[in-house]
């Protein structure tokens, strides 16, 4: 029964860690590190256990992201990933995460490619959609070094550039932050509205609060919280 329940512990973790099921063959390889462990005396069932799931969290299948394919013949030009690596792709590009129980269900049914654009629209209104919004900007648009890059602030941003109550530029981090904030909440809006691309180069509209709205010059914004603001011809 202790040798089952370890199977059980086991299997359950590893098929999240790999992000598929994982077959008998690696469960009995699992539960024998364990046993091995918790046999010795002194030793627990959860040493037994943690030790094993090292050897999961170890793994180049929980390390990489293995994409298998699905069934073809051999003549077959291209050849579809299977569903758990779809959903995996999914899942980390929109996510940055692992796939939740919903992507797991879909795939294991094989149904996942058939129900495609629902779950893209499901994942894009979750919370952690923020993920592909900051990490995208963060690359794509170098958003990220915002925050972190060298800047001689008067250089820059000239003699408009907005001053602390001692005269001297500002651009401190918060500052930095808020300009990131824009990046990020106007791609999100671009997404989450299924707004023209042609927006991204073109359009009428940003993200302010105060501060920000300040520095732009850009009149008629109040206040420190972040809201969608039409900009003057």
């Amino acid at each position: 029964a202790r040798d089952a329940y370890a199977a059980e512990l086991l299997r359950r973790f590893a098929t999240r860690a790999f992000r598929r099921p994982v077959d008998e063959r690696k469960v009995t390889q699992l539960v024998g590190i364990a046993c091995q462990v918790f046999a010795q005396p002194g030793k627990t069932f959860e040493e037994g256990i943690a030790r094993a799931m090292m050897a999961v969290l170890g793994s180049p299948r929980f390390l990489f992201r293995i994409e298998d394919a699905e069934p073809a013949a051999a003549a077959t030009a291209y050849v579809p990933i299977d569903e758990y690596a779809l959903a995996s792709r999914l899942s980390y590009f929109l996510w940055s995460t692992m796939p939740d129980d919903a992507l797991f269900k879909l795939a294991e049914r094989g149904e996942l490619r058939r129900d495609l654009p629902a779950q893209v629209k499901r994942m894009l209104a979750d919370p952690k959609a923020q993920a592909f919004v900051r990490n995208f900007t963060g690359q794509w648009l170098q958003a990220r070094d915002v925050e972190f890059v060298p800047i001689n602030a008067r250089a820059a941003l000239g003699p408009n550039a907005p001053r602390n109550r001692d005269g001297r530029v500002e651009f401190d981090s918060a500052f930095r932050k808020l300009m990131r904030s824009e990046t990020e909440m106007y791609f999100d809006y671009i997404i989450k509205e299924d707004r023209s691309v042609l927006d991204l180069v073109d359009s009428d509209f940003t993200f302010l609060n105060e501060r920000l709205a300040q520095h732009y010059g850009v009149p008629n914004v109040t206040g420190d919280a972040m809201r969608l603001v039409k900009l003057s011809a």
